[in-house]
């Protein structure tokens, strides 16, 4: 299984791209673990400001405990304060299960023991994060972020669209969703642009018609006189 500090890595990089920042974001398959939950949606606490008149000092360092042959042993530094990270905070949050009959079909199904080894890891590896009685990944965004969550069991012969339907009513009840990069230009010069090409395309209708009827007055004239001009003809050799 790929690392849990090479994947929050990789979801770094792909949510700082401008797409993500702009449109908005979906991960599928993530996070699986508690620790890839941690990674990518904690982040460091500030340090505390000292409250107004009362000085910053900096504690005591103790001196490392002696081992037992009488040499200094490194203490290692307490782990820095977690928070949520509140950028990365998930409107929804859907949670997919299956029967446990399905799960059986997928791990025969798999194609050689390699790979039955790695879906049953996965599996252990989710019941371990997902316990039936006990916290589970979903109250981790529920209680760190106040994020909707969705819990849904695909069953065979479901109509997956149901299940869309479901997702995004969810989505669409806490925010307006609005899948584009917003404009660059100001409304009052996107509309005078808009205005000005509007009445472009009027001036250039009406010299089309003014030079189509130009064309009909004269091919008109041009048949008049093509007219004339026979009848000249007749006549001159009826006298002759």
């Amino acid at each position: 299984l790929v690392p849990a500090s090479l994947t929050a890595q990789l979801v770094e990089v792909a949510l700082g791209t401008k797409p993500a920042r702009y449109r908005g974001w979906t991960l599928a398959g993530y996070p699986q673990t508690s620790e890839e939950c941690a990674l990518t949606f904690l982040e460091d606490a500030p340090p505390k400001e000292p409250e107004e008149g009362e000085e910053e000092e900096a504690p005591p360092e103790a001196p490392p405990p002696p081992n037992k042959g009488g040499k200094a042993v490194d203490v290692p530094p307490p782990e820095p304060e977690k928070v949520p990270r509140t950028s990365m905070a998930p409107d929804v949050v859907v949670v997919l299960s299956q029967p446990e009959e399905a799960f059986q079909e997928l791990l025969q199904s798999a194609d050689g023991p390699a790979a039955q080894k790695e879906i049953q890891l996965k599996m252990d590896r989710w019941k371990k994060d997902n316990p039936e009685e006990g916290p589970k990944l979903a109250d981790f965004f529920s209680a760190k972020f106040g994020s909707k969550v969705l819990e849904l069991e695909i069953r065979e012969g479901m109509d997956m669209g149901v299940l869309i339907d479901s997702v995004a009513e969810a989505l669409e009840s806490g925010r307006r969703v609005a899948n584009f990069l917003p404009s660059t230009k100001p409304a009052g010069a996107c509309q005078a642009e808009e205005e000005a090409t509007l009445e472009r395309t009027k001036t250039g209708e009406e010299l089309a018609r003014a030079e189509a009827e130009v064309r009909k007055k004269k091919k008109e004239q041009e048949e008049r006189l093509d007219h004339i001009r026979r009848e000249e003809h007749a006549r001159l050799e009826r006298h002759s």
